[in-house]
């Protein structure tokens, strides 16, 4: 059964690095210039004032993460409409929480707010770090948790043991399931493996583990 305390990175399965990257046990720290909300940071610009403010998330990456598996949102929208893979990570593990700075890695919850981080609210310290985890309400259907790096467009190594589930999308093919099971045990990944299925009455999904 999937863990309530695993958070969830979705891969569309396009191209040979989604794959690749799991078995290498890597995740990608994207720029936050990159994200896919144009309101992403906006809230930096109040630190105009602050140039040693705004120069900390200059460079900034961010990894994304979220709570939810069986939300068929995310299973459209990120995993190339129900054909790629989530991996579940395990939040515990002290790689994700043991680790405390924006010159480290940690995970954060993003909160949901359509009242946009102010210095009306925050002192700029407080402002810089609500900037990188506020998003518009409208995407609270992600639950989205995020690590942030100090410096983005890069991979880096996780822990292997950090790696706890590999559950497949409900439309991919069963023999593509099986290949990149064999990488992930090939890579010495001891993970538990499903497949999402559409609910027979209603509009969801939920994992049958293989």
């Amino acid at each position: 059964m999937f863990k309530t305390y695993n958070v969830y990175h979705y891969r569309p399965d396009k191209q040979p690095r989604d794959a690749d990257t799991l078995t290498a046990k890597q995740l990608y720290s994207a720029k936050i210039q990159t994200i896919n909300d144009p309101f992403e940071f906006a809230a930096l610009n109040a630190l105009n004032g602050y140039p040693e403010k705004q120069a900390e998330f200059k460079n900034a990456g961010v990894t994304c993460f979220c709570r939810s598996l069986t939300n068929p949102l995310l299973w459209s929208h990120y995993a190339n409409s129900h054909r790629g893979f989530a991996i579940g990570y395990d939040a515990t593990n002290p790689f994700f929480g043991g680790d405390k700075g924006i010159k480290q890695r940690f995970l954060l919850d993003v909160r949901y707010e359509d009242v946009a981080p102010s210095l009306a609210r925050f002192t700029p310290d407080e402002l810089a770090m609500a900037a990188v985890i506020t998003k518009p309400t409208c995407w609270a259907y992600e639950q989205e948790v995020r690590m942030i790096k100090q410096v983005g467009d890069q991979l880096f190594e996780v822990p292997v043991d950090t790696i706890r589930e590999v559950v497949f999308g409900a439309n991919m093919d069963k023999d593509r399931v099986k290949q990149i099971i064999n990488q992930v045990k090939t890579a010495g990944i001891d993970a538990e493996f499903a497949q999402m299925e559409y609910i027979r009455e209603g509009y969801g999904v939920n994992p049958t583990w293989i």
